[in-house]
C-alpha cells in the first residue's frame, strides 16, 4: 500500500490454500464488488436522469457527469479511475 495515496495492493496469504486458489478467491470478490459498484452507479444515474435533485442540483450534475466518464473508462488500465475517484471525492462527502 502506498504510503502517499493509502491505495494498492496488500500483502497477504492463506494458511489452507494455495496462491492459486487464494489469489482466485480474491479475484472473484473483486469481481463481485465491482459489478455491484456498477449497478449502483448505473442505477444512481437513471435515478438522477429521471428525478433530478433540485436541492443540490449543481453538484449532483457534476458527480452524474463524472459517474457517465467512469462508467465509460472503468475497464482501462490507466490512472483515469483514480483521477476520477478524486475528482468524485469532495462531492460524494457531502
Amino acid at each position: 500500500v502506498s504510503q502517499k495515496t493509502k491505495r494498492g495492493p496488500a500483502w497477504a496469504n492463506s494458511l489452507f490454500e494455495d496462491n492459486a486458489e487464494y489469489g482466485f478467491g480474491m479475484f472473484s470478490a473483486m469481481r463481485h464488488r465491482r459489478e455491484r459498484l456498477i449497478k449502483l452507479v448505473e442505477e444512481y444515474v437513471h435515478e438522477h436522469e429521471l428525478y433530478g435533485n433540485i436541492e443540490n442540483a449543481k453538484e449532483e450534475s457534476e458527480l452524474v457527469s463524472l459517474f457517465h466518464e467512469w462508467l465509460d473508462f472503468r475497464d482501462e488500465k490507466t490512472d483515469k479511475c483514480t483521477t476520477l475517484y478524486d475528482r468524485m471525492k469532495p462531492l460524494l462527502e457531502c
